[in-house]
Order: structure tokens, then sequence, then C-alpha cells
């Protein structure tokens, strides 16, 4: 009698880690980049944090040049401040959190006193290593990606967007 044999059972595969060192930060990054003017309005800003689910926004001055970032992080600070809103809950935008629509009635004022000054970019050729480094080194969860002429912005590289990318790998 002849004794079957068992063929091996099919994996997902896996892609090595030589790929996953050779992925650029062009390859892992969210766009189209969502952005927003210095003199709009904050509660323009979060209704887009909701609408488009994002958690941060580029912030381009009149010639359509990169000159900050809005964050959650900083419409929550806003919220507080301003709105005098508990702002538990209000960090993550991407949810309709029921506090939402008493803050946005509440949300006078631009986005420039709000927004952080420093816009940290990397080249679309950088490897994720460097991506990844930059992020730890600043405590960024977001990092965005310069255009090939290096004088805009193309998209960015988010903590969700480094998890994803690692979990084809898993």
């Amino acid at each position: 009698m002849k004794r079957k044999t068992r063929s091996p059972k099919k994996r997902p595969m896996r892609r090595d880690l030589a790929a996953l060192r050779a992925r650029t930060a062009a390859d892992v990054m969210s766009k189209p980049l969502v952005t927003v003017y210095a003199h709009q309005t904050i509660e323009h800003v979060a209704r887009l944090f909701i609408d488009r689910r994002v958690s941060s926004v580029a912030v381009l001055n009149e010639l359509e040049q990169p000159v900050g970032v809005l964050t959650t992080t900083d419409l929550a600070l806003f919220a507080k401040t301003n709105a005098g809103q508990n702002t538990e809950g209000i960090i993550s935008a991407t949810s309709a959190h029921p506090a939402w629509p008493s803050v946005l009635e509440r949300m006078v004022g631009t986005v420039s006193p709000w927004m952080s000054r420093r816009v940290h970019a990397v080249a679309p050729s950088a490897p994720l290593k460097e991506v990844v480094h930059q992020m730890l080194k600043r405590h960024l969860h977001h990092l965005f990606v310069k255009n090939a002429d290096g004088k805009g912005l193309q998209g960015i590289v988010t903590t969700t967007d480094l998890v994803r990318e690692l979990a084809t790998f898993l």
C-alpha cells in the first residue's frame, strides 16, 4: 500500500527583512496630504479632522508653502483654553465624540496661533529606518514627505502607516 505524503501547508508569503529595509517614505506615506491655510478657522480644521479621519494637517501660507502643522493635540489644547471644555476623548478627533458638536460651535479663531511652526519632513527616497529614527528622535506621530523638488509636501507618514507596513512582514 502506498503511503500518502502530505504536501506542506501553504502559508501566506512572508516578506523578508531585506525587503523591509528597501522600503522608503514614498512607499508607505499616506496621500493626498490634507492641508489648510494659516488664516482658516479652527472650526474648519476640526471638521476636516472628523470628515477626513485624520489627526494632523499641514498648514500652508498664501504661496502654498508649508509653515506649520496642526494636530488633534493642538485642537484639544485650543478647546480646553478657549471653549472651557473637558478634553477627555476629544483628542481622538476621528471618532464621533459626543462633545464635538458643542465644542465646534465655540471654536472661534484661526489656525495660526495654535499650530506648531516646525515642519519636519523627509525626502521621498528616505529609507524607513531614517523615517522611524526621525519620528522617535523628535517624538513625532506624523512626518511629512517632501515633493521631489524639496519645496513642498506630497504626503505624510504616520505611526499607523508604519504599523500597517510592519504588519505585511509578520
